[in-house]
């Protein structure tokens, strides 16, 4: 005998889904406006979410969240391909409970996410397209790049200290010039094996100078795109902008018409202070840890630059500085030039 199984039918029904991504798995958990179902485990596959979905919740409309992380936006791009309602969540936006910090599993965090998705709780970040998730990936490799440079000239610097080797005075410069690590890779200590180790770091540093350079060379092209060139021109007229900050910004920020406001541009950058307020107390202290910490050091170094060369955000950094540090006079400087930029 054939035994007929009988949908269940969920039409004009909000289904909700979180997912907790890991590397070789998809942890998921599925409710109702009324039912929390148990969590389960799947492989990485959207389609088959989808058909689960489809298969169980038969005519609901289906809404997802994940958090951000190392996956990056594929599934949000494989979902909404697949026609369901998905965002992509800040991690630290989740409420969790002191029990949940103690006790934590993924399957109890997976449900927390789904409970608060239902409650309406959770506000999705901006998500880039293609292009600008590769723009970005970009910049983001020349900046690493840059780091791992200044790393390997400090490794080196502290071997030659080390050993007691001093620098020529002609030749000694921040900036490192080609004479400068000419004479230190041709350096010879009294040891072959030390005179190696000293080599081998001054190779290290070539290879990743010269990848720094193949970048730059990618980045000043990128400059020029279609895409980009009418908008990063129009940044670098602003004064304290230049060409590696008005990039970073297109394609970090994106579209700065999509903040309604100055004040949630600032937030997003970070230029904003952190608030404690309780009763008749109202305490403002340091720039908020959340935001987005590369445009806003990008941003407050354009800032020094634009008080050497700016008129009116020169004389108002000299008032600014007579009621207040220099430091905090220069976050209120950043904060006006970021207003060029949202209205330029």
């Amino acid at each position: 005998m054939t035994k007929i199984r009988k949908k269940a039918n969920f039409f004009g029904q909000n289904v909700y889904v979180g997912i907790d991504v890991h590397w070789e798995s998809w942890t998921i958990a599925v409710c109702t406006q009324t039912v929390n179902f148990r969590p389960f485990t799947q492989r990485l596959n959207a389609e088959l979410l989808v058909e689960y979905l489809t298969e169980r919740f038969h005519g609901g409309d289906y809404y997802c969240a994940y958090e951000a992380g190392f996956s990056g936006f594929v599934l949000h791009e494989q979902l909404t391909a697949l026609g369901i309602h998905g965002i992509v969540i800040h991690p630290a936006d989740v409420p969790t409970t002191d029990k949940e910090s103690e006790f934590k599993a993924d399957k109890i965090d997976v449900l927390k996410i789904t409970k608060v998705l239902r409650s309406n709780l959770l506000e999705g970040i901006c998500v880039p397209d293609k292009d600008r998730q590769i723009d970005r990936s970009l910049l983001r490799l020349r900046r690493q790049f840059q780091r791992d440079v200044v790393r390997q000239k400090n490794r080196v610097w502290s071997l030659l200290m080390f050993y007691g080797v001093r620098i020529p005075p002609e030749l000694d410069s921040p900036k490192w010039y080609p004479k400068m690590r000419r004479w230190i890779w041709q350096y010879e200590l009294h040891n072959p094996v030390g005179t190696l180790v000293l080599q081998a770091g001054m190779d290290h540093l070539e290879y990743l100078l010269m990848m720094r350079t193949r970048l730059d060379r990618q980045l000043r092209s990128l400059f020029t795109a279609e895409r980009h060139q009418t908008q990063a021109e129009l940044l670098c007229s602003i004064p304290g902008i230049g060409r590696h900050t008005a990039i970073s910004i297109l394609t970090e920020l994106g579209d700065v018409s999509m903040f309604n406001s100055l004040d949630q541009l600032c937030s997003y950058v970070g230029l904003v202070p952190a608030t404690h307020n309780s009763g008749s107390t109202i305490r403002q202290g340091r720039l908020t840890y959340r935001g987005h910490r590369v445009i806003r050091t990008l941003l407050i170094e354009s800032a020094w630059v634009a008080i050497n060369t700016d008129p009116a955000l020169s004389l108002a950094y000299q008032n600014l500085k007579k009621r207040m540090v220099g430091q905090k006079a220069i976050v209120r400087i950043t904060r006006k030039l970021l207003s060029r930029i949202r209205y330029g």
